[in-house]
């Protein structure tokens, strides 16, 4: 007796084989059927056998986990503005781990000024610089909605308020989608990573025009449970004229 499978490429591997037993391992099946199919090579002229067995399989859920303090980010960062492109340095660096796991990063070195507040697992709630100026997110930016797993969508909305010499507010409005699990290079190095697809536009009631467009593509390491590898791309139009910002932040040192 021969057999084949359908679709041919859910099956991986043949662990036993034998006239009486056929084991084998299947890959890539989320929900959906296969099909084995089975013929009598002995038999001129003998119909097939088919076996159909449904597929169901909970799609793998990742949590955030606690940072710790001292945990150091280094990151490479490219901004292209109008086709000008500009390359930096950020380092990061755990400061302090609170209540439900809700932690801070200030930027190295100290002189910097530079200091950010995160919930547990990566959704940012205020930034601040030198106290000087400040830009506080309510509830919060909600990158991410834990548990993870691939084909998950949100929904977020927030208040963005910028204190500064002047005081701003806007009102953000996206979505997310946890798009496909797939590993991910950057220089600190090779990880298994879900990829994560937001888009959001602000809006301004005193500048009703001016309504920026925002997407973020992140990939969301899941052995250091935090991003590696982000692509932002930030679009507004001002006095009929389109202007695109595009950052990328590639994680170059992780300690």
């Amino acid at each position: 007796t021969t057999w084949s499978v359908e679709p041919q490429s859910a099956v991986v591997n043949v662990i036993e084989d034998t006239p009486t037993r056929r084991v084998v391992s299947l890959a890539g099946m989320k929900t959906g059927e296969v099909t084995f199919v089975f013929r009598d090579s002995a038999r001129s002229g003998a119909g097939e056998a088919r076996v159909r067995i449904a597929v169901e399989v909970e799609a793998q859920r990742y949590y955030a986990v606690r940072r710790q303090i001292g945990e150091t980010f280094e990151w490479q960062r490219t901004d292209v503005w109008n086709g000008n492109e500009t390359k930096s340095t950020d380092v990061w660096r755990v400061t302090e781990v609170g209540a439900g796991a809700s932690y801070t990063t200030k930027s190295e070195p100290p002189e910097s000024g530079f200091s950010e507040w995160y919930l547990r697992g990566g959704n940012r709630v205020r930034w601040e610089f030198d106290s000087l100026s400040s830009l506080n997110f309510n509830p919060s930016t909600k990158s991410y909605d834990f548990p993870l797993y691939v084909g998950k969508e949100w929904l977020s909305e927030r208040l963005e308020e910028y204190y500064d010499e002047e005081v701003g507010f806007y009102r953000w409005y996206g979505m997310s989608t946890v798009q496909r699990r797939e590993p991910v290079t950057v220089p600190a190095g090779t990880y298994d990573s879900l990829r994560i697809y937001s888009r959001e536009v602000a809006y301004n009631e005193s500048y009703p025009l001016y309504a920026p467009r925002y997407e973020r593509t992140c990939w969301w390491s899941i052995e250091l449970s935090a991003e590696v590898r982000c692509v932002e791309v930030q679009r507004y139009s001002e006095e009929g004229k389109t202007y695109e910002n595009r950052k990328t932040s590639d994680l170059v040192k992780y300690a």
